[in-house]
């Protein structure tokens, strides 16, 4: 994308303040418009209504943030020369909403770089909770959030505070919608749309427009003027699906299968590393994952990998974690000069503009079609080059398909094209090349054939245990015609040759073929098995053994992205049952499946691990100690239970107790289950927990001595 028209020249077309050019030129250093700036703004300086499209990192913030802040000096011509203060601000002028905090954030950032800090304020949820608003205002009788003339944050908080007329939208000229499609798809912001003045202009910015209707355009704008902005022109607004792609932006893909997926990204961030610390020039990668316990697993595990290594940084991004936590781990990437990576979810599709990511990597593909163009957004932003890749599985190509049907330019690459070879990492001091080197996948049985075989091997033990049966039957009655006095010699010989020839050698032949199924199935086992002695693989498995913790993320890790992978909007394409989930578990390290419908729905090749779940301790102290005090909670509640069971119960149920055994003792006998009825009677009584052991023996002793059980009842 080339750039377009001076800034300056809005100072002789569109008559803009002197002051607002020079800190567009001056303290931001632009001197030229993008295309989407040069497109929208004359637009929004008319007071239109205007819905912008166009691709990431095309400079859409200050698009809007100019004209905006013009209209703004018309009403506060003091926005240039005095701090806000000397002006009443009875009313919100402008509201821009992001979906995102972090969003928010950056907004506001930029907007500080132009005009002063008292004009605007940041609206955004985490500070404080509604109850300390309430507490502030009772106690200095001022609102908590001081109305201002620009007003920026995200929809919830905002929500609340109109609502409780902390804010006042009564006059709000200016509604900007950033990454408007992701807005508009929160329920809430239905709401806060009812909340404000219908005689307003209202500006839509994103990358996409899929999520937003014809129906959406008429409630938020009127008259709109829809605007697309392409790699190298405007166009009318086209309502097919398309994304828009920087011309800068080298978007690849490259055929994985699941199991060798960390290996990929273990020897991709390796081969990031050496380029780094050969060139010496900052360098970012984003690494997108599917859940949130995906990124934070695999933050540990490289983390762990890396630790004693140099010039490289790892970081974790995402949605479950505290707006602190949330804010020290993006500040730590954005200014860390070394090589830094991002483990991050779909919350940073949107709103992260980091100049110097030049890598993105999409380790499971985003679960809608619409958040891939985002995703790959992230690098290539304000004309600078970027590459972006996806990995796939041989079973989920079709993706590809659909994907540049939306005009999304996909290119195959190999592994040897994007990563150094092993030994070029060794030799630069890369890790160890066992570590992301896959193991050879042996020649495996298919999954029909295996069933197959697992059948087969179900109907020999079968058929072992029915011959085993008919031949202990004929050896006792051998064996009673031998012991009789009256069975000559002769015939009792003919029967002990009848025995071996028609049921002895039926069962060692039963057992050959049920030996041979066990060792195909051994060996079968043991091919399967091929990924457990893997150098990867232990380091994995022993951190789980060391830390309880890391067993339970990796059990979640898995088990979250098995929900998530069975939600992709493309479900023809994502087939969770076409997939080789048991490998990939090993891959990750599993030491258990972890317990899942799905799981027992789908064939897995899996091989868990002997260790004693029960057994694991945490690492931490404070941890293991509340883990063994819940555990001794339970065990004694188990005893309790137990012990309730062998008591006997009073009252109604100690009537029907008596009732029951004397109906044994006086009827048992006569019943059609014919011999030891009353002692079965009295098992049954016995395991259910109504008599005692002590109870019993006496019960049993009455019975055996009892040679006379009559209709008559007798007392116990």
């Amino acid at each position: 994308m080339d750039f377009a028209s001076p800034w300056n020249r809005l100072r002789e077309q569109q008559g803009f303040p002197e002051p607002l050019l020079e800190a567009v030129t001056m303290r931001l250093g632009f001197n030229q418009m993008t295309p989407v700036q040069d497109a929208v703004i004359p637009l929004l300086c008319q007071e239109k209504d205007v819905a912008a499209q166009a691709e990431t990192g095309s400079g859409k913030t200050l698009a809007y943030l100019v004209p905006a802040l013009a209209h703004v000096s018309k009403s506060y011509p003091a926005l240039w020369t005095a701090p806000f203060g000397s002006t009443t601000c009875l009313s919100v002028h402008t509201l821009i909403l992001a979906p995102t905090h972090v969003l928010a954030r950056q907004i506001y950032e930029v907007a500080i770089r132009i005009v002063d800090p008292s004009y605007i304020e940041l609206v955004i949820g985490g500070s404080r909770a509604p109850e300390e608003v309430r507490q502030s205002e009772t106690k200095t009788g001022l609102p908590h959030v001081t109305c201002r003339p620009i007003i920026v944050g995200t929809i919830g908080i905002l929500d609340y505070y109109i609502a409780s007329g902390i804010l006042s939208v009564d006059a709000l000229r200016i509604l900007i919608l950033d990454e408007a499609d992701r807005i508009i798809s929160v329920p809430a912001f239905s709401m806060l749309l009812t909340r404000l003045p219908s005689q307003r202009r209202t500006w839509l910015f994103s990358a996409t427009f899929d999520g937003i209707s014809a129906e959406n355009f008429r409630k938020l704008m009127r008259n709109p003027h829809l605007v697309k902005l392409t790699a190298d022109k405007k166009e009318a607004y086209e309502t097919e699906k398309a994304y828009i792609v920087p011309r800068s932006l080298k978007i690849w893909y490259c055929i994985v299968p699941y199991q060798e997926k960390v290996f990929f990204l273990l020897r991709y961030i390796d081969t990031l590393r050496i380029r780094y610390l050969r060139s010496g020039s900052i360098s970012k990668l984003i690494v997108f994952f599917l859940t949130c316990a995906s990124a934070e697993y695999f933050t540990q595990v490289f983390q762990a990998l890396y630790k004693d290594t140099s010039g490289i940084t790892l970081r974790c991004f995402t949605g479950q974690q505290s707006a602190e936590v949330q804010q020290e781990s993006y500040g730590t990437f954005l200014s860390t000069p070394a090589f830094s990576v991002l483990f991050t979810t779909d919350v940073s599709a949107r709103g992260l503009d980091i100049p110097e990511v030049d890598n993105v990597l999409q380790f499971d593909p985003p679960t809608r079609l619409a958040t891939y163009t985002h995703r790959a957004g992230r690098t290539a932003r304000c004309f600078r080059t970027g590459s972006a890749g996806l990995l796939l599985s041989p079973e989920e190509l079709g993706i590809v398909k659909l994907l540049r049907d939306d005009g999304i330019p996909m290119q195959s690459v190999s592994t040897d094209e994007i990563l150094l070879s092993p030994d070029e990492l060794m030799s630069q001091g890369g890790l160890d090349p066992t570590l992301f080197t896959p193991p050879q996948v042996p020649t495996l049985l298919e999954q029909k054939e295996f069933q197959d075989l697992q059948n087969q091997l179900r109907e020999a033990k079968r058929r072992l245990k029915e011959a085993t049966r008919v031949l202990e039957k004929n050896r006792s009655r051998v064996d009673r015609a031998s012991n009789s006095v009256h069975t000559p010699q002769v015939t009792t010989d003919r029967m002990r040759d009848e025995l071996n020839e028609k049921f002895l050698l039926p069962v060692n032949r039963q057992r050959e073929e049920l030996e041979k199924f066990m060792a195909i199935e051994k060996a079968e086992f043991e091919r399967r098995g091929y990924m457990q002695n893997h150098p990867l693989t232990i380091f994995l498995r022993r951190r789980q053994l060391a830390d309880r913790e890391a067993f339970e993320l990796c059990q979640t890790c898995f088990n979250t992205w098995l929900n998530g992978y069975q939600n992709h909007e493309a479900r023809l394409i994502f087939r969770l049952t076409d997939l080789p989930i048991g490998e990939y578990g090993n891959s990750l390290g599993l030491l258990k499946l972890p317990a899942s419908k799905i799981l027992t729905r789908i064939f897995i090749n899996f091989q868990s691990s002997d260790v004693i779940v029960n057994d694991l301790q945490y690492a931490n102290p404070q941890k293991e100690a509340q883990r063994i005090a819940l555990l001794a909670k339970q065990n004694a509640r188990k005893e309790q239970i137990k012990t309730a069971k062998s008591t006997r119960r009073p009252g109604k149920s100690e009537e029907e107790r008596e009732r029951a055994i004397q109906n044994i003792l006086t009827y048992g006998g006569r019943r059609a289950d014919g011999r030891f009825a009353n002692e079965v009677q009295l098992l049954k009584m016995l395991d259910q927990g109504r008599i005692t052991e002590e109870e019993f023996d006496r019960l049993i002793d009455d019975v055996a001595h009892d040679t006379n059980l009559t209709g008559r009842r007798r007392k116990v």
